[in-house]
Parts: structure tokens; C-alpha cells; sequence
């Protein structure tokens, strides 16, 4: 037997079915938020506790966006009329008895004052959440800090390089940086020229990627000879 394709309504209905697992494909734009934000309104109308609900998407503005929305539905359900309340109930197909509307309308009370926030988080912090729980198991340090912006990374490759140039035993690299600090006249002009080429990293890479020795082609290249000109 054949079964019946589901119409928007009921493709929705049992999408947000807190009792069900369910998958949803979509497109941006096409209402996985909406779906995301009324499944999380089911958990909380059947009574299950807000820490025990946890949504995890791609980016913060996502993930705020989602909190914002529920917290605005919430808010507008404390201040609703029972008839309305009813209504929006059935709609959700959800008891729309005295106590379930209710318990909808409590909910955003509930949720200000709870000791455990409903977590709706990105994909990153979940997992350096998980990292800094386990930080002994995975093998990294306890209350280890990511590095997020470019700046913060170009900042610490320049403090790893001249480190290891100051402890290591490299005479090559340290004549190296030498070389670049006569050229440069300072270490503010040797900052700017590094950043500039972590900026560049990629042409660097993909104009040397065959060369056994990248720098000798780069100083002997006619054609990055013309460029410099």
C-alpha cells in the first residue's frame, strides 16, 4: 500500500511533534526556524524541564534570533486572553484545557526565572564546551582559549615564530628575521610585512607548490620579477 504524500499542514504538525525524531531538508529561507522554535514551545507545553532542551545551529546570529523568537512568543502568550489562548493551542494541536492554557501562559515566567536556560547554542561552542568538560580525555588545556578573530591569530603566530627563533636552535630562521628587521627598520615594519604575507598565504602557496626551493623561485621568476617593478 502506497502512502499519501503529507500536505504543509501535516508535514508541519509532524515536524514539531515533540514525541517524534524527525529530519527536516529544507532551503535557507523556507521556515526551519519557525519548525525549530514551535518543536521547542511543544517540549515546553508537555513539561519537559528548559536544561534538557538543547538547539544547536550554525551561527550566533541564528542561534539569537532563535532565542529571541521564542522568548517574543512566550512573552505574548503571558499576556493573551484565554480565549485567544485556546485558540493558538488548538492550532499547535496541543490540550487546550484550563490547565493547559494555564501552563502556557506561565511559561515565560517559568523560563526568566529557571536556574537552567533552554541552551541554543552554535555547533563551535557545543563541541568547546564539551572540549574544556573532557579537556584531560581529549588532550587539551584546561580552560583553553579559542582564537577567533584574524587579528588575535596573526598576534600569536608572530609570538610562536619569534619564540621559537629566541629558544631553538635555528640559526637559519634567526638570520632570516635579521635579515628582515635591516630591510624593515623596525619591528613594527616587520609586524606589517609578516601580516601582509599570512595574507597572501594562499598566492604564496599556489605560485611555489612545485618549487623544491619556493624562495630561489620567487627572487629568480621573471614574471614575479616584472610584478615587483
Amino acid at each position: 500500500m502506497s502512502q499519501q504524500p503529507l500536505d504543509s499542514a501535516n508535514k508541519t504538525k509532524r515536524a514539531t511533534d515533540p514525541f517524534a525524531n524527525v529530519s527536516v531538508f529544507a532551503s535557507a529561507g523556507s521556515g526551519k526556524t519557525y519548525l525549530l522554535v514551535h518543536r521547542i514551545l511543544k517540549l515546553l507545553l508537555i513539561g519537559v524541564t528548559p536544561a534538557h532542551i538543547l538547539a544547536i545551529t550554525f551561527t550566533r546570529k541564528a542561534a539569537a534570533e532563535m532565542l529571541a523568537r521564542l522568548m517574543n512568543v512566550l512573552s505574548e502568550w503571558a499576556a493573551e486572553s484565554d480565549s485567544q489562548l485556546k485558540s493558538i493551542l488548538q492550532a499547535l494541536s496541543h490540550p487546550y484545557d484550563d490547565a493547559s492554557i494555564a501552563k502556557a501562559r506561565k511559561l515565560y515566567e517559568e523560563l526568566l526565572f529557571s536556574e537552567q536556560e533552554i541552551r541554543i547554542t552554535t555547533f563551535h561552542a557545543f563541541c568547546q564546551d564539551i572540549l574544556k568538560r573532557f579537556a584531560i580525555h581529549a588532550g587539551v588545556p584546561a580552560g583553553f582559549h579559542v582564537i577567533e578573530s584574524n587579528l588575535e591569530i596573526k598576534q600569536e603566530a608572530r609570538k610562536q615564530l619569534f619564540k621559537y627563533a629566541q629558544f631553538e636552535d635555528d640559526d637559519k630562521l634567526r638570520q632570516a628575521l635579521f635579515t628582515l628587521l635591516q630591510h624593515c627598520n623596525s619591528v613594527n615594519n616587520i609586524h606589517l610585512v609578516l601580516d601582509a604575507f599570512i595574507d597572501a598565504r594562499t598566492d604564496w602557496l599556489s605560485f611555489t607548490e612545485q618549487q623544491t626551493n619556493p624562495v630561489a623561485c620567487a627572487e629568480f621568476n621573471p614574471v614575479a620579477q616584472r610584478r615587483t617593478q
